[in-house]
Protein backbone atom coordinates (compact mmCIF):
# COMPACT_ATOMS: atom_id res chain seq x y z
CA UNK A 1 0.00 0.00 0.00
CA UNK A 2 1.34 3.28 -1.03
CA UNK A 3 1.44 6.22 1.25
CA UNK A 4 -0.57 8.82 1.66
CA UNK A 5 -0.60 12.22 1.02
CA UNK A 6 0.30 13.54 4.79
CA UNK A 7 2.06 10.59 5.28
CA UNK A 8 4.58 11.36 3.06
CA UNK A 9 5.04 14.84 3.99
CA UNK A 10 5.33 14.13 7.18
CA UNK A 11 8.19 11.62 6.38
CA UNK A 12 9.80 13.88 4.61
CA UNK A 13 9.82 16.42 7.40
CA UNK A 14 11.49 13.64 9.66
CA UNK A 15 14.14 13.20 7.34
CA UNK A 16 14.61 16.72 6.66
CA UNK A 17 14.77 17.59 10.20
CA UNK A 18 16.47 14.39 11.38
CA UNK A 19 20.24 16.09 12.37
CA UNK A 20 23.08 13.37 10.92
CA UNK A 21 26.20 12.81 13.38
CA UNK A 22 28.36 15.63 13.37
CA UNK A 23 31.97 16.46 13.94
CA UNK A 24 34.22 19.06 15.20
CA UNK A 25 36.29 20.35 12.31
CA UNK A 26 38.31 23.59 12.17
CA UNK A 27 36.82 26.50 10.97
CA UNK A 28 37.44 30.45 10.40
CA UNK A 29 35.45 32.86 12.18
CA UNK A 30 32.96 34.10 9.41
CA UNK A 31 31.93 30.56 9.13
CA UNK A 32 31.41 30.31 12.39
CA UNK A 33 29.48 33.96 12.51
CA UNK A 34 27.66 32.88 10.13
CA UNK A 35 26.55 29.59 11.97
CA UNK A 36 25.57 31.19 14.84
CA UNK A 37 23.33 34.38 13.11
CA UNK A 38 22.08 31.60 10.49
CA UNK A 39 20.76 29.63 13.48
CA UNK A 40 19.36 31.72 15.32
CA UNK A 41 17.34 33.50 12.48
CA UNK A 42 16.18 30.31 10.66
CA UNK A 43 14.79 29.46 14.00
CA UNK A 44 13.11 32.28 14.52
CA UNK A 45 11.93 32.08 11.13
CA UNK A 46 10.42 28.19 11.52
CA UNK A 47 8.08 29.50 14.86
CA UNK A 48 7.03 32.74 13.19
CA UNK A 49 6.26 30.38 9.31
CA UNK A 50 4.49 27.74 11.96
CA UNK A 51 2.42 30.70 13.42
CA UNK A 52 1.42 32.00 9.77
CA UNK A 53 0.58 28.57 8.87
CA UNK A 54 -1.85 27.41 11.68
CA UNK A 55 -3.27 30.71 11.39
CA UNK A 56 -3.96 30.43 8.21
CA UNK A 57 -5.49 26.91 8.58
CA UNK A 58 -3.01 25.06 6.28
CA UNK A 59 -2.40 27.63 3.18
CA UNK A 60 0.40 25.98 0.61
CA UNK A 61 2.67 28.85 0.53
CA UNK A 62 2.86 29.37 3.82
CA UNK A 63 3.88 25.46 4.14
CA UNK A 64 6.50 25.85 1.40
CA UNK A 65 8.02 29.02 3.37
CA UNK A 66 8.20 26.80 6.58
CA UNK A 67 9.94 24.02 4.31
CA UNK A 68 12.62 26.46 2.93
CA UNK A 69 13.39 27.79 6.57
CA UNK A 70 13.39 24.31 8.05
CA UNK A 71 15.88 23.35 5.43
CA UNK A 72 18.44 26.55 6.33
CA UNK A 73 18.08 25.99 10.01
CA UNK A 74 19.40 22.15 9.70
CA UNK A 75 21.75 23.42 7.69
CA UNK A 76 22.98 26.16 9.98
CA UNK A 77 22.59 23.74 12.90
CA UNK A 78 24.72 20.94 11.71
CA UNK A 79 27.19 23.58 10.19
CA UNK A 80 27.51 25.10 13.81
CA UNK A 81 27.02 22.00 15.83
CA UNK A 82 30.41 20.91 13.68
CA UNK A 83 32.61 23.78 14.21
CA UNK A 84 31.76 25.66 17.37
CA UNK A 85 34.96 25.60 19.51
CA UNK A 86 33.24 25.92 22.97
CA UNK A 87 30.51 23.24 22.05
CA UNK A 88 31.45 19.87 24.08
CA UNK A 89 30.05 16.29 22.46
CA UNK A 90 28.02 16.19 24.89
CA UNK A 91 26.32 19.48 24.24
CA UNK A 92 26.01 18.73 20.79
CA UNK A 93 24.04 15.66 21.75
CA UNK A 94 21.39 17.34 23.98
CA UNK A 95 21.01 20.30 21.57
CA UNK A 96 20.31 17.63 19.08
CA UNK A 97 17.84 15.74 21.19
CA UNK A 98 16.27 18.80 22.38
CA UNK A 99 15.64 19.66 18.79
CA UNK A 100 14.06 16.15 17.62
CA UNK A 101 11.82 15.99 20.27
CA UNK A 102 10.17 19.56 19.26
CA UNK A 103 10.82 18.32 15.30
CA UNK A 104 8.72 15.61 15.69
CA UNK A 105 5.62 17.33 17.48
CA UNK A 106 6.13 19.95 15.10
CA UNK A 107 6.20 17.72 11.95
CA UNK A 108 2.79 15.79 13.59
CA UNK A 109 1.19 19.18 13.99
CA UNK A 110 1.55 20.10 9.96
CA UNK A 111 -0.03 16.66 9.23
CA UNK A 112 -2.83 17.44 12.09
CA UNK A 113 -3.56 20.78 10.68
CA UNK A 114 -4.15 19.88 6.98
CA UNK A 115 -6.11 17.25 7.63
CA UNK A 116 -8.35 19.84 9.53
CA UNK A 117 -7.45 18.60 13.49
CA UNK A 118 -7.56 20.43 16.41
CA UNK A 119 -4.58 21.36 18.20
CA UNK A 120 -4.77 20.61 21.77
CA UNK A 121 -4.01 23.78 24.20
CA UNK A 122 -2.33 21.89 26.34
CA UNK A 123 -0.36 20.48 23.91
CA UNK A 124 0.23 23.83 22.51
CA UNK A 125 1.60 24.85 25.63
CA UNK A 126 4.11 21.91 25.46
CA UNK A 127 5.49 22.54 22.47
CA UNK A 128 5.83 26.66 23.27
CA UNK A 129 7.85 25.21 26.56
CA UNK A 130 9.89 22.66 24.51
CA UNK A 131 10.61 24.92 21.83
CA UNK A 132 11.71 27.53 24.04
CA UNK A 133 13.80 25.50 25.84
CA UNK A 134 15.73 24.63 22.99
CA UNK A 135 15.70 28.40 21.90
CA UNK A 136 17.45 29.25 25.53
CA UNK A 137 20.04 26.79 24.78
CA UNK A 138 20.74 27.59 21.09
CA UNK A 139 20.81 31.39 21.86
CA UNK A 140 23.52 30.93 24.68
CA UNK A 141 25.63 28.99 22.71
CA UNK A 142 25.56 31.31 19.55
CA UNK A 143 25.21 34.97 21.82
CA UNK A 144 28.21 34.77 23.39
CA UNK A 145 31.37 35.51 20.57
CA UNK A 146 29.80 39.22 20.39
CA UNK A 147 30.24 38.36 16.16
CA UNK A 148 27.10 39.98 15.64
CA UNK A 149 26.53 42.93 13.47
CA UNK A 150 23.80 45.94 13.89
CA UNK A 151 22.03 44.80 10.83
CA UNK A 152 21.65 41.38 12.33
CA UNK A 153 20.85 42.55 15.46
CA UNK A 154 17.81 44.56 13.93
CA UNK A 155 16.78 41.63 12.02
CA UNK A 156 17.01 39.58 14.98
CA UNK A 157 14.95 42.00 17.00
CA UNK A 158 12.81 42.50 13.97
CA UNK A 159 11.59 38.47 13.90
CA UNK A 160 11.00 39.12 17.67
CA UNK A 161 8.76 41.57 17.40
CA UNK A 162 7.05 39.76 14.64
CA UNK A 163 6.54 36.51 16.64
CA UNK A 164 5.12 38.76 19.40
CA UNK A 165 2.88 40.30 17.46
CA UNK A 166 1.84 36.88 16.01
CA UNK A 167 1.28 35.51 19.54
CA UNK A 168 2.32 37.29 22.77
CA UNK A 169 2.58 34.01 24.48
CA UNK A 170 5.95 33.54 22.93
CA UNK A 171 8.29 35.26 24.96
CA UNK A 172 11.76 33.85 24.13
CA UNK A 173 15.52 35.61 25.52
CA UNK A 174 16.55 38.02 25.45
CA UNK A 175 13.22 39.54 25.28
CA UNK A 176 11.02 37.80 27.12
CA UNK A 177 10.20 40.57 29.77
CA UNK A 178 9.67 43.25 27.43
CA UNK A 179 6.24 44.10 25.85
CA UNK A 180 5.85 44.36 22.34
CA UNK A 181 5.75 48.32 22.16
CA UNK A 182 9.18 47.98 24.46
CA UNK A 183 10.43 45.86 21.27
CA UNK A 184 9.30 48.28 18.77
CA UNK A 185 11.04 51.07 20.35
CA UNK A 186 14.25 49.24 20.98
CA UNK A 187 13.94 48.04 16.75
CA UNK A 188 13.50 51.87 15.98
CA UNK A 189 16.50 53.35 18.33
CA UNK A 190 18.38 50.15 15.35
CA UNK A 191 17.16 50.78 12.56
CA UNK A 192 18.25 54.96 13.03
CA UNK A 193 21.80 53.47 14.46
CA UNK A 194 22.08 52.12 10.82
CA UNK A 195 21.34 55.16 9.02
CA UNK A 196 22.23 56.52 6.43
CA UNK A 197 20.18 53.99 4.51
CA UNK A 198 17.58 53.84 2.00
CA UNK A 199 14.36 55.57 1.75
CA UNK A 200 12.30 53.05 0.86
CA UNK A 201 14.07 51.27 4.22
CA UNK A 202 13.00 54.20 6.05
CA UNK A 203 9.68 54.25 4.52
CA UNK A 204 8.66 50.35 4.99
CA UNK A 205 9.97 50.90 8.77
CA UNK A 206 7.52 53.55 9.42
CA UNK A 207 4.45 51.87 7.62
CA UNK A 208 6.02 48.76 9.70
CA UNK A 209 6.40 50.49 13.27
CA UNK A 210 2.29 51.27 12.90
CA UNK A 211 0.87 48.40 12.38
CA UNK A 212 2.91 46.59 15.22
CA UNK A 213 1.57 49.36 17.12
CA UNK A 214 -2.08 48.85 16.03
CA UNK A 215 -3.88 47.74 19.18
CA UNK A 216 -6.79 45.66 17.64
CA UNK A 217 -3.66 43.96 14.99
CA UNK A 218 -5.49 45.03 12.44
CA UNK A 219 -2.59 45.60 9.92
CA UNK A 220 -1.54 41.84 9.82
CA UNK A 221 -0.93 41.88 6.31
CA UNK A 222 1.21 44.54 6.22
CA UNK A 223 3.45 43.02 8.90
CA UNK A 224 4.17 39.81 7.25
CA UNK A 225 4.80 41.47 3.96
CA UNK A 226 6.89 44.24 5.48
CA UNK A 227 8.62 42.65 8.13
CA UNK A 228 10.25 40.24 5.13
CA UNK A 229 10.62 43.46 2.93
CA UNK A 230 12.95 45.30 6.22
CA UNK A 231 15.13 41.82 6.14
CA UNK A 232 15.84 41.84 2.57
CA UNK A 233 17.01 45.61 3.01
CA UNK A 234 18.86 44.94 6.21
CA UNK A 235 20.77 42.07 4.79
CA UNK A 236 22.53 39.63 5.01
CA UNK A 237 21.50 37.35 2.04
CA UNK A 238 21.54 34.33 3.61
CA UNK A 239 18.33 34.29 5.23
CA UNK A 240 16.16 37.48 3.71
CA UNK A 241 12.95 36.49 4.07
CA UNK A 242 10.89 34.56 6.33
Amino acid sequence: MGLTRPQFKIITLFALLTLGGVFPVQADENALHRAQFGSQSTLLAVIIDFERYRNGLGDRHLHQQLDTHLTRFRQHFETLSSIQPRLAEARRAALKQQWQRVARRLGAWLVTIEQGGFIDQEITYQYQEEMTAFWDQLSTQTSSSGLITPSEESILLLQHSNLRYLNAHWKLAPYAHHHLTELVALLDRQVQILQPRTTDLQRKWALLKRALLQEDRSMGFIVNRYSGDLIELLEPPLTTDF
